[in-house]
């Protein structure tokens, strides 16, 4: 998913996978496009008819929910590694972002499941395709990353991803002085 900018830079807002809504909302304000990295599938529903099934199947309801705090942590985690000042730690860390989420995982890489051009990881860390062709060759020389026959990158697992992969994968958050955190009321909830 993604938009194009005022100076007609493509940006990337979002990768979707496999069993993902994509949210089709047009205004005259901001607009959204969408291509596929890989062959895709999809089906269309009416606005009222996901209403209609949310309000009828509470499963349906777990799945989106569950679905849209998934989207919401890989998004969060998309716009912490564009915080970084530096440009070789945005590409290492949205190959490794790519390679978490959308990776065929082995014993010492895990390997992106489809191809991007760097034009395509510069949209998405906002950097040239000239300047994310230079980190790419330097992250491969120093054996970060290994660009595969066909286009495919593996991307070296650190002991950090590694522990990852092994846990659970809980959502965790920090609270700050002052945050009371609170269980929410059927009541409160459907105020």
């Amino acid at each position: 998913m993604y938009n194009i900018t005022p100076k007609g830079n493509e940006r990337i807002l979002a990768i979707l996978g496999p069993g993902e809504s994509l949210p089709l909302i047009q205004s005259e304000h901001a607009e959204y496009f969408y291509d596929a990295f890989t062959e895709v599938e999809a089906a269309y529903s009416s606005y009222d008819q996901i209403v209609e099934r949310f309000m009828a199947d509470e499963g349906y309801m777990e799945v989106a929910r569950i679905a849209g705090v998934k989207l919401m942590q890989r998004m969060m985690e998309q716009m912490d590694m564009l915080a970084t000042d530096s440009a070789l730690d945005k590409v290492e860390s949205a190959l490794r972002f790519l390679a978490k989420y959308y990776g065929d995982e082995g014993h010492e890489v895990s390997t992106i499941k489809f191809r991007m051009t760097h034009q395509e990881l510069g949209n998405l860390v906002n950097l040239t395709r000239e300047t994310v062709s230079n980190l790419v060759q330097k992250l491969e020389r120093k054996k970060v990353i290994k660009i595969n026959p066909g286009g495919f990158i593996s991307v070296a697992q650190t002991p950090e991803d590694k522990k990852t992969a092994s846990s659970n994968k809980r959502l965790s958050a920090r609270l700050g002085n002052g945050i009371r955190l609170g269980a929410l009321s059927d009541t409160e909830a459907t105020v």
